[in-house]
């Protein structure tokens, strides 16, 4: 199938809001793993279950989970499909804003359905693609700027802890909102965040 020869930011970026909207249960920071829990034929490990999992059959050259890690081909996050069920491996040595960053990316190459086997690697486009979907499951404009409006939080810093990301990349979110537009609103996720909102609005009023 012939790929793109760019990334696909629209489609990444629709899909992100369309999880938003039907897996995430409509409040901030995006859980995560409530979104995975709806997804049935999605499970997810850390890199030390996973291996704590295998020790019994480990291949003879894995002797460590060091060892047994290193052909995935990246030391953050691994996407492995199975027979019946695509299983997300990440790891959990790092910092939570990380570890969830490394788990909106894997979930991009799910429901992109950047699908390889084995060993592959992924796509320059891929990638791209999926950085996109992450950014905008984790930081979805509408929300970040409806949250800089409550808390009148107007910097990344200020706005970090609301969506539990980086500096980096809730920098990089306003920057593209002041490109792309902030104030385009998907009415079917405010309808899904509104509860949510709506108590952060309180909190401002009282």
């Amino acid at each position: 199938m012939a790929e793109f020869l760019s990334p696909n930011y629209g489609k990444a970026s629709n899909l992100a809001t369309d999880v938003l909207i039907n897996y995430s249960n409509g409040v901030l920071p995006i859980d995560l793993s409530y979104i995975i829990s709806n997804i049935p034929d999605l499970g997810i490990m850390t890199f030390t279950e996973w291996y704590e999992s295998l020790r019994p059959e480990l291949p003879k050259w894995a002797s460590t989970k060091d060892e047994l890690i290193a052909p995935l081909g990246s030391p953050d996050s691994v996407l492995m499909p199975g027979n019946d069920q695509f299983l997300l491996l990440y790891n959990e040595e790092f910092i939570e804003t990380r570890c969830r960053w490394n788990i909106a990316h894997e979930l991009g190459h799910y429901f992109l359905c950047h699908i390889k086997t084995d060993y592959e690697v992924y796509t320059e486009v891929q990638e791209k693609e999926a950085n996109c979907f992450a950014r905008h499951l984790l930081t979805p404009f509408q929300l970040v700027w409806k949250i800089a409006e409550l808390k009148n939080a107007r910097s990344p810093m200020n706005l970090c802890n609301y969506f539990s990301v980086s500096h980096y990349v809730m920098e990089y979110t306003i920057n593209n909102m002041n490109k792309y537009g902030r104030n385009v609103i998907n009415e079917e996720l405010q309808e899904k965040f509104k509860f949510y909102l709506a108590t952060q609005e309180l909190e401002k009023i009282s």
